[in-house]
């Protein structure tokens, strides 16, 4: 049916705004358990606590529903919820913090190409980002490539994720496509780059 909401986004993004209050409330009690635990513990449970937070943060927008009254995001808020996700991991992204705010589904877009950009450096790299016009995702590091199966999602529109390590991929080409662009890779000796271009 047209114009049929997507069931997927709205639970994920119903499952994301009802986990996010109780994991800063956790997070927020052990900040006041402070001097009453372990430092070490203490540490541990507030690391835990703003690796998932920063993961809700991001989920919420990146796998979320874009409704029509979503707000736009700066483009510096939108960096500071990036540079979040990515701080627990192998990655360093690079985010514009100038221009105008980011509409909710150019920002789907941008965290998903992200996402993307991490599938194909699987050991770590930088990740430098690219706003408005051809969006894109630029990864520098070692071994860069993006696996068979998840290229051709991005290539081919009849292909089917078959596993959950491709899921993020299959839902940014499907993304992609419902705003007219297509997603290209790019590769050479220093750099692979993930572009969301539009059509035509």
């Amino acid at each position: 049916m047209a114009n049929a909401p997507d069931l997927a986004a709205l639970l994920c993004s119903r499952i994301c705004h009802d986990l996010i209050s109780p994991v800063g409330a956790v997070s927020n009690g052990v900040e006041l358990l402070e001097g009453g635990v372990d430092p070490e513990i203490a540490s541990l449970l507030n690391d835990s606590a703003r690796t998932a937070l920063a993961a809700l943060g991001y989920f919420r927008i990146a796998f979320g529903a874009v409704t029509e009254d979503a707000a736009a995001i700066s483009p510096s808020e939108l960096g500071a919820i990036a540079r979040a996700y990515f701080s627990a991991g192998r990655h360093r992204v690079v985010w514009p913090s100038g221009g105008d705010a980011t509409p909710r589904a150019e920002a789907k877009l941008a965290l998903l190409l992200a996402m993307a950009a991490v599938t194909a450096s699987p050991i770590g790299g930088a990740i430098e980002m690219s706003l408005g016009g051809d969006t894109g995702a630029r990864v520098s590091g070692a071994r860069l490539g993006m696996p068979t199966e998840c290229a051709a999602l991005l290539s081919d529109p009849a292909a089917v994720a078959t596993a959950p390590r491709e899921a993020h991929v299959a839902l940014l080409a499907a993304h992609a496509r419902s705003m007219g662009r297509s997603v290209a890779i790019v590769q050479d000796e220093a750099a692979l780059s993930l572009i969301a271009r539009r059509a035509g």
